[in-house]
């Protein structure tokens, strides 16, 4: 696994399938097109979970089409990202589902079989499996930089 960019397995993740919600309360603003999820936000599509405290979603309603079709998810506040093989957690996420791509971003933890990457920026792109770090440029303010980091199992040879 590179540092700084690496295949997710994620890659193929069917962006086509339906996105669920699950929160303790739903608030809706069909005039400007979003739904906003508050309060232990479980969004599911296919084996891809999303938790967070509060989720907005925009929609679009295509015509002649009766249910209203999800292009962006924001995650405001923490959310964790989950699927059978790895997970991320951050500050704040969006899932942009026209580019098929995910964005989480703040003291990002990713894990993957037995792998962990810390970043300030992670980006997975969906259809190609492509997934970027980024750390920050120095701050001449406080003198500081964050950088990308990663800690790696060896592969097991006994098996």
């Amino acid at each position: 696994m590179a540092l700084a960019e690496d295949e997710s397995s994620l890659k193929g993740h069917d962006t086509e399938a339906p996105i669920n919600f699950v929160a303790d309360r739903l608030e809706l603003n069909d005039e400007e097109h979003y739904a906003v999820f508050i309060g232990s936000v479980v969004a599911t599509q296919g084996d891809l979970k999303f938790m967070t405290e509060s989720l907005r979603v925009f929609y679009e309603n295509e015509p002649g089409e009766e249910n209203p079709t999800a292009v962006r998810l924001d995650a405001i506040g923490h959310i964790r990202l989950e699927s059978p093989t790895e997970s991320a957690e951050g500050n704040w996420g969006i899932y942009d589902v026209k580019s098929r791509t995910i964005t989480i971003g703040g003291d990002v933890i990713l894990r993957r079989e037995g792998s962990v990457i810390t970043a300030q920026r992670l980006e997975i792109d969906l259809i190609t499996g492509l997934t970027k770090f980024d750390g920050l440029p120095f701050d001449s303010t406080t003198g500081e930089r964050s950088r990308v980091t990663g800690s790696f199992d060896p592969p097991d040879d006994s098996k």
